[in-house]
């Protein structure tokens, strides 16, 4: 009993990990900055992403940091954050296996006439 049971679960053990492999393979990423003009750090901005799979809502970190798994295919992204212009959107194609970094910089609003 305790040979099958043990071969079993190596079975098992060999399967997950095929598996959580063949997944992990299937997806490309997307990671980036969310700044200032300054170069300081935005957090919390939010990240709107859209593709053929759908539309997604991403939350920077504290350190004005995202990261994502997409599958292939081409997106629009754009950000925003409360006091700031919203970025235009910018469009990048995403290739499994592949990380591509996406920096956004948004431009602060202003309280007064002579700022757009």
């Amino acid at each position: 009993c305790s040979r099958m049971f043990m071969r079993s679960l190596s079975i098992l053990i060999i399967l997950i990990s095929l598996l959580t492999g063949t997944y992990g393979q299937s997806l490309g990423g997307l990671k980036g900055l969310i700044l200032d003009p300054g170069e300081a750090r935005v957090a919390r901005a939010k990240i709107y992403v859209a593709g053929k799979s759908g539309r997604q809502r991403l939350i920077a970190n504290d350190a004005g940091e995202y990261s994502v798994g997409l599958p292939e295919g081409t997106y629009k992204i754009r950000a925003e954050m409360e006091g700031f212009y919203p970025s235009k959107n910018k469009k990048v194609r995403i290739i499994i296996g592949q990380r591509i970094t996406l920096n956004f910089t948004l431009l602060g609003i202003r309280n007064d006439s002579k700022h757009p």
